[in-house]
């Protein structure tokens, strides 16, 4: 007797300079298999698997047959089947009798069998692993095997099945001839003489068969019937292309009220928490196979309500073994379609791990693979053929929670750490230089420097798809400055942090504004840099004051001023605690502040932010009613916003022009300023220039009598800007009742005053609070009412007095004479 085949491989192995990785991969075998032929654990292996071994060993003509026949099983007599033996011709599996969903999909696959009632009908049905393949395959069989007398099949052929290898089409074949009632000793080893014999027995009769699980068109191709009359329902986790002519169907998870009927059906109980089950269900990704193992787990635990379960399935680290009974495992189904990637694309796949936003493009994808963006795609591409990733958008792929949760721990167990931070700063890297390309594309005077040059940064090559690029990529943005400080790549964390600053400027943007600098700041203090906490500083301070969180927004920049190691940080503090207390209604320490903040820019020659220190002081003294001074700030920000050709800027200062105008009741001039300030916010997306700039359209709309242009403004103000709580939402809100009461509905009036007065109240903002009562009292006096407009007059003169507003001052002055009250 020969030596053992797993010695002989080992020998071979090593001989031709190759690890057991190494080879698995050149051989489409998995490490696992290789190892267990090494270690003689499986000493047969099947003839298919002998033949990719030769391959890829690159054996010469001369010891393959010697390889061969070590691996053959030795001989045995030959035993004919029993005399009263039957062929096996009904195998199909039990139809799940809580299968749920897909009606769609099975009305679908009905009728190309109807269509194809004359040839035969090939469907295949494709997707990521436990997204329900097999159920709906063995559903549809069910439902079609009246129309298949002959014989009804189900082969699983194992592509992703754990422990096992894919079962190689010769073997197939055996197994489907066997049940035909071929014995043994009549089985061709040829795989075409196999083929030849399936299908001379399948003519003229009407057969079904289901291949499940199959790993590639290779294994499928030999068992297609030749001739007509016959339904193949194919199942496997990667697209079959090469299947000409079948219908390929590619299985999404279900949608949520299928996902939730099916956790009902399968833990057998009602779900009274509706809340409670849809999460459950989001958390399962809506993966058929996750549901039920969920809703196996509620089923066998009856003290469970659906939100225990919900609880349990929140933490990440313990979701796979919640999500998991006997052997059947949804950690486990991934694993196995990992495994039978490449080298490459099992690398990429666990980078992507390092990617936490919803989708990932393909040049931040390049960049994490260290590698050109053609390169990158392709694979990108080879992992949605494989279903672990999905192109929901051009150029852009993404992947349900689990299966990017299975990439984590992948990339935790299987690429060092070294590797893992190199990937993670050249994503960074990239995305700092791609934000400086957009700035530049976007608005140039607000991001100068030279563009980065690198080939493989996205095509940004006008405004539109800057700004398209941006909104894509700001989940991303966030997720990987918080990546990197988790990372402890900090200089990194703080660099992204500070390119993303201006995007993240407006109001809209303060929930991740807020995110990415609280982790800027972690990363900064650990840094021991004295400069980098206090800009951090101001940018958290913004993002904690536009989101209504004043004490917060105060506390960030005081801390800021008190740390800032240089001038432009402390200027830059200065000059947004300004703006602080100008939204409070504290006009005296925001004009110290701001004109503090001034003194710092013209120190450093800093024409960008004096002009931004300019304007902001214009609209304070607008406020005031200090309108000579407002006019003559904005005269002096004028030439820097020129200089500096700044669109944002451009914008905001025809803006401030157009208030101005409207205080002094120019209406037509100010009319004019709107035209260039709308258009300026519409080019940049400055969605909160936007807002402004309409807010004083419609307050123009009212001096100038248009009731119902007005009306419309505001009401559009108030439906967009509904639960945030903030200035436009205050101003549109009683705008709107301004309008209410000038179209002789004052019980509406009333209703939007107050409301507007609650928010001014519940956000301290002592201004805005003036303008509204002031409103309110305009209201109850054409109302017919002069005592309600008297006390709303005198509440508002106290407050205006008390914070420096001369403009609403005089209103309520002579709001109060009107009313026939003496001011006090």
């Amino acid at each position: 007797m020969g030596e053992p085949f797993g010695v002989l491989l080992r020998r071979r192995r090593v001989a031709a300079g190759l690890t057991q990785e190494a080879l698995a991969e050149k051989a489409r075998l998995s490490v696992q298999a290789i190892g267990a032929l090494e270690r003689g654990t499986r000493r047969h292996p099947q003839r298919a698997t002998v033949d990719l071994l030769t391959a890829a060993l690159e054996l010469p003509d001369n010891e393959r047959a010697a390889f061969a026949a070590a691996a053959r099983r030795p001989s045995a007599p030959a035993q004919l089947p029993p005399e009263n033996a039957a062929p096996a011709l009904r195998s199909l599996p039990y139809d799940l009798p809580d299968f749920t969903g897909r009606a769609g999909e099975v009305a679908r696959c009905l009728d190309f069998v109807a269509q194809r009632r004359d040839a035969t009908a090939i469907v295949a049905v494709t997707g990521t692993a436990g997204v329900g393949k097999s159920a709906l395959a063995v559903h549809l069989a069910h439902r079609c095997a009246g129309r298949f007398p002959d014989a009804q099949l189900f082969l699983d052929l194992h592509g992703h099945t754990p422990g096992r290898e894919p079962v190689p089409a010769h073997a197939a074949l055996h197994d489907l001839l066997r049940r035909t009632g071929v014995p043994d000793d009549a089985l061709p080893r040829d795989t075409g003489q196999c083929s030849a014999l399936w299908r001379s027995w399948l003519t003229g009769r009407r057969v079904l068969v289901v291949l499940d699980n199959v790993l590639d068109t290779d294994q499928v191709v030999p068992l297609l019937p030749g001739s007509p009359g016959h339904l193949v329902l194919v199942t496997g986790r990667r697209h079959l292309p090469e299947l000409d002519g079948a219908d390929h169907l590619s299985l999404e998870p279900l949608p949520a009220a299928e996902a939730r009927e099916l956790l009902v059906r399968v833990c057998r109980r009602p779900v009274a928490d509706e809340p409670a089950a849809a999460e459950v269900v989001e958390l399962c990704d809506r993966l058929p196979l996750a549901i039920r193992l969920a809703g196996t787990r509620l089923r066998h635990h009856g003290s469970w309500s659906a939100a225990d379960l919900a609880d349990r399935l929140r933490d990440h680290q313990r979701r796979p073994a919640e999500l998991s009974a006997g052997s059947r495992s949804v950690a486990d189904a991934f694993e196995v379609s990992y495994r039978r990637l490449t080298a490459t694309q099992r690398r990429a796949f666990r980078l992507l791990g390092l990617h936490h936003g919803p989708d990932v493009g393909v040049p931040a994808a390049a960049a994490l693979f260290g590698c050109p963006a053609p390169e990158a795609r392709r694979v990108l591409d080879e992992l949605a053929e494989a279903h672990l990733r999905r192109e929901h958008a051009p150029g852009r792929y993404t992947c349900h929670d689990l299966l990017r949760s299975h990439a984590s721990t992948v990339l935790a167990r299987d690429e060092p750490e070294p590797a893992r931070k190199a990937a993670l700063t050249r994503l960074v890297t990239h995305y700092v230089e791609a934000l400086g390309r957009a700035g530049r594309v976007i608005d140039p005077a607000r991001f100068p420097g030279p563009s980065a040059a690198g080939a493989d940064l996205p095509p940004l090559d006008d405004r539109a798809r800057a700004l398209e690029w941006w909104e894509a990529e700001r989940p991303s943005l966030v997720a990987a400055v918080e990546a990197a400080t988790a990372a402890g790549l900090d200089r990194a964390a703080i660099r992204l942090a500070r390119a993303l600053a201006p995007f993240h400027s407006q109001a809209h943007h303060a929930a991740e504004r807020r995110t990415v600098q609280h982790a800027a700041l972690r990363s900064a203090r650990r840094t021991g840099d004295r400069t980098a906490p206090a800009h951090i500083l101001v940018e958290l301070g913004a993002a904690e004051h536009h989101s209504g969180r004043v004490a917060e927004a105060r506390a960030c920049y005081t801390e800021a001023v008190a740390v800032a190691g240089d001038v432009l940080a402390e200027g830059r503090a200065l000059a947004r605690l300004g703006a602080l207390h100008q939204s409070l209604g504290e006009c005296e320490p925001a004009e110290r502040s701001m004109r503090a903040a001034l003194a710092a820019f013209r120190t450093l020659g800093d024409d960008q932010r004096t002009a931004t220190t300019l304007l902001g002081l214009a609209g304070l003294y607008e406020g005031m009613g200090r309108y000579a001074e407002a006019q003559h700030a904005l005269d002096e920000a004028l030439p820097a916003v020129e200089r500096t050709g700044s669109l944002l800027r451009a914008g905001h200062a025809h803006c401030t022009q157009a208030r101005l105008h409207l205080r002094l009741e120019r209406y037509r001039e100010a009319e004019e300023q709107l035209g260039p300030a709308l258009r300026h916010a519409g080019l940049l997306r400055d969605r909160d220039g936007e807002l402004r700039a309409l807010l004083v359209l419609g307050r123009v709309h009212l001096g100038r009598g248009r009731l119902p242009a007005a009306h419309e403004v505001f009401a559009g103000l108030v439906a967009d800007c509904a639960g945030s709580a903030g200035f436009v939402e205050t101003m549109a809100r009683t705008g709107l009742g301004t309008v209410q009461a000038a179209l002789g509905r004052p019980q509406d009036a009333v209703r939007l005053h107050t409301a507007a007065l609650d928010l001014a109240t519940a956000g301290g903002a002592r201004d805005l609070r003036t303008t509204v009562l002031n409103d309110l009292a305009d209201t109850h006096r054409s109302a017919g009412h002069p005592d309600r407009a008297a006390g709303c007059y005198r509440t508002a003169l106290a407050l205006a007095r008390e914070i420096g507003l001369t403009a609403e001052e005089d209103r309520a002055r002579r709001g109060l004479r009107s009313a026939g009250r003496v001011p006090g």
